[in-house]
């Protein structure tokens, strides 16, 4: 029997779990679910810290995608450190290097680095998860026209944990964060603003990754008040059991391509403040509260959110959105699309 795959995709894969490497599970696994075939390549991610931040990914993925073997009309790269030479389709998470680069293009190896994985965007067919990633593109000269809007989704463990609460009975109020230490997160200004509450602590979850000097620098904020916990890297139902039984799931960022733990903790039916950027705004409006990047609006931001009522079922109906189905349904009518186009 021949495997006839509509698609092959190709995408970094690491050992921990990082954001691109759930996406890129999840996108798979309901495309298949949805009937539409596709084959995997997985390209390995070596990366090391120099200087406190991650080096030699884009290296060690050059090297490893000399060894994939694609047969399909159409290959999708699903982020842009794994565009070769035979992609037709890409998906661009966010353009934060190009708007940030005095934190993300500070030296010459990281300007290469970048201009290497974006080099070919006008070739190819985009799909992106926003509105506002598309208009940033379009601000760069990519036509429009080749770009295409598949919206977010999380996947279908997210939901109301029935398991015991992780947090102790302490008569304190519990905030939970997820995340690496990639700067562009401002757990700084979330950690800063929780030092100047009293009777509540903050739960950070997530790896390290390679951003060492950042952790260190946060490390050393978090220590000085007592009341924020570093866990580190957890399952996935650790995750979904603090997410759940959590007071307020909060998020700080520059800037994103789409807001995939704020939808994660909707989906755990827990109210969620994040500061307001037009990514945020287009993907929940007024499902979540809002507050400004600076450690006073947060701390106030905290405050009144914490004393607001919230309806756990609004919250469970917003992050109902945030389909895996409804997305690979959508990536599937770009693969139709660029398929009648290479034959046409």
């Amino acid at each position: 029997m021949t495997d006839r795959a509509v698609a092959d995709i190709v995408y970094t894969y690491t050992g921990k779990m990082t954001g691109i490497r759930r996406y890129s599970e999840k996108l798979i696994t309901a495309l298949e679910r949805t009937g539409t075939h596709v084959r995997p390549h997985r390209i390995r991610k070596i990366e090391t810290s120099i200087g406190g931040k991650p080096a030699g990914g884009l290296i060690s993925q050059k090297f490893f995608s000399l060894f994939i073997r694609t047969t399909s009309p159409v290959i999708h790269s699903l982020s842009p450190d794994v565009i070769m030479k035979k992609t037709n389709v890409a998906t661009i998470h966010d353009l934060i290097p190009f708007y940030h680069k005095e934190t993300f293009m500070k030296t010459r190896r990281e300007r290469l680095g970048y201009s290497i994985m974006f080099s070919r965007l006008n070739e190819l067919t985009i799909i992106v998860h926003t509105n506002f990633i598309k208009t940033q593109l379009i601000e760069q000269g990519i036509d429009g026209n080749m770009i295409e809007v598949a919206g977010a989704s999380i996947q279908d463990f997210f939901r109301p944990s029935a398991r015991p609460s992780p947090y102790p009975s302490d008569g304190r109020r519990h905030l939970v964060t997820v995340g690496d230490f990639n700067p562009r997160k401002r757990f700084d200004v979330i950690y800063r603003a929780v030092n100047q509450l009293d009777g509540v602590d903050l739960y950070h979850i997530g790896p390290v990754n390679s951003w060492v000097q950042r952790y260190r620098e946060l490390r050393e904020i978090a220590q000085r008040g007592g009341k924020i916990h570093l866990l580190g890297a957890l399952s996935d139902s650790q995750l979904v059991d603090y997410i759940s039984h959590a007071d307020l799931f909060v998020y700080a960022t520059v800037e994103e391509g789409a807001g995939y733990p704020p939808a994660e903790a909707l989906a755990c039916g827990t109210k969620v403040l994040v500061n307001r950027i037009p990514v945020f705004l287009e993907q929940f409006g007024d499902d979540v509260f809002y507050c400004d990047l600076e450690v006073d609006s947060f701390t106030g931001g905290i405050a009144d959110s914490l004393n607001k009522e919230v309806d756990r079922g609004k919250l469970l109906r917003a992050a109902s959105r945030f389909s895996a189905d409804a997305e690979a349904a959508r990536v599937a009518a770009v693969y139709a699309k660029v398929g009648a186009s290479l034959k046409s």
